[in-house]
């Protein structure tokens, strides 16, 4: 395993880097770099030949010049790509959205960037997938498709544009057979890639293939063990198989990583109330509020600390009083929040009318609920399953549509 430090002062530059023996944590080999910020390419190709001299490894001349391949001569441009990459995987809205400047930043400073046009996409895309950014996802699903086609023309070759792609099929034309093919083809053409691992974990979810889920989310953090959403993640692979008390060692362990991270204690919270663990569902979901910055949807929680059912009805109609405010206000709110809102308050009426309108909104959100132990009290309903045959999917599993 290879691992490394990187320390800058100024324009200087020391980077150390070390190959560790993955099963029993012994240094191999360990060496200090030092340069310009100007230089850092040229550092890159050093360290990387130096590394690959001490593997051993033998590479013909394809396959040497694919590992030195730069995404950019610019240096600026390749810093504030890194700066993108960093908050593109924060997955608060405020920390995601901070991603599209400097992606933005790094095309202006090489218009030939095409990593730095799939920060672009990746931002209106994940971020309509995921719900990040405040616009309905036909606008954001556009935009994403206008900056992959720079991102193509800059170089095709990017594994990342055909993630990409095969993303747009899944999430918004719900192609899942084309999607399927174009994930696992990819899998195969680039299996040191840890996203398009995490790609078809989530694939895999959407499908019922929770065995699959698990072992591609674990490849994925494998490849990537520091990374909160990897492993975030594998701990929700566990959650859709009902595996809930592996999901939350797993929950922990991304905890472990970013103990401040909402996302992980959400998700936690919901696992402990599988388990009928309510007291310490409501622990995680005061102290997601805390680290949010939401002081009082905090103090809802904390007032009903001892009331789970009280809390969890207190917590939705803040929530919907919230999210009817943006209504009226002409701000973009996913139907999808108001459905899990009134599931909160046993609303079926109100859930049903918005569950029509989430199947409209092309996001995962509508594909995941065939699986979700979440919405397994409506699972019984003809209008869960009208809803579910609408996105492509019923009990036997996904469609065309």
């Amino acid at each position: 395993m290879l691992e490394g430090s990187v320390r800058r002062s100024g324009d200087r530059l020391r980077i150390t880097a070390k190959l560790v023996n993955a099963e029993d944590g012994y240094q191999l080999w360990s060496e200090r770099f030092d340069g310009e910020m100007k230089d850092i390419f040229e550092l890159q190709d050093e360290i990387t030949l130096v590394v690959i001299d001490k593997l051993k490894v033998n590479f013909l001349s394809k396959e040497k010049a694919a590992v030195l391949k730069r995404m950019t001569d610019n240096p600026e441009a390749y810093e504030y790509y890194l700066k993108g990459i960093y908050y593109r995987w924060k997955l608060v809205p405020e920390e995601f959205g901070k991603c599209l400047k400097y992606f933005q930043l790094a095309v202006e400073a090489d218009p030939k960037f095409g990593m730095a046009y799939f920060g672009v996409a990746s931002y209106y895309g994940y971020g309509t997938a995921w719900g990040l950014v405040d616009m309905p996802p036909s606008e954001g699903w556009a935009k994403a498709e206008t900056a992959i086609n720079r991102s193509i023309e800059a170089d095709p070759t990017l594994p990342e544009i055909q993630l990409t792609l095969a993303a747009f099929d899944l999430v918004n034309r719900r192609k899942f057979n084309a999607a399927g093919e174009a994930i696992r083809r990819e899998v195969s053409a680039n299996p040191d890639f840890a996203e398009i691992h995490h790609a078809h974990a989530f694939y895999s979810l959407v499908t019922g293939s929770f065995a699959e889920a698990i072992d591609e989310s674990s490849q994925a953090l494998q490849l990537d063990p520091l990374s909160v959403n990897y492993s975030r993640f594998l701990g929700v692979s566990f959650l859709f198989a009902k595996r809930f008390d592996e999901a939350i060692e797993q929950f922990h362990q991304a905890l472990e990583l970013e103990p401040n991270n909402p996302n992980v204690l959400e998700i936690l919270a919901e696992a402990y109330s599988h388990k009928g663990l309510f007291e310490d569902a409501l622990n995680a979901r005061f102290k997601a509020a805390k680290f949010e910055g939401d002081s009082e949807m905090a103090g809802i929680i904390e007032n009903n600390i001892d009331d789970f059912e009280g809390a969890v009805r207190a917590v939705a109609l803040k929530q919907i009083e919230r999210m009817n405010m943006k209504l009226a206000t002409g701000e973009f709110v996913l139907a999808i929040h108001f459905v899990r809102a009134y599931m909160m308050l046993g609303d079926n009426d109100q859930t049903f009318e918005w569950l029509k309108r989430a199947v409209e909104e092309r996001n995962v959100f509508p594909l995941l609920m065939n699986h979700d132990p979440f919405y397994d009290r409506l699972r019984s309903d003809p209008r869960f399953q009208e809803s579910m045959e609408y996105v492509g999917c019923n009990s036997q599993g996904h469609r065309e549509v």
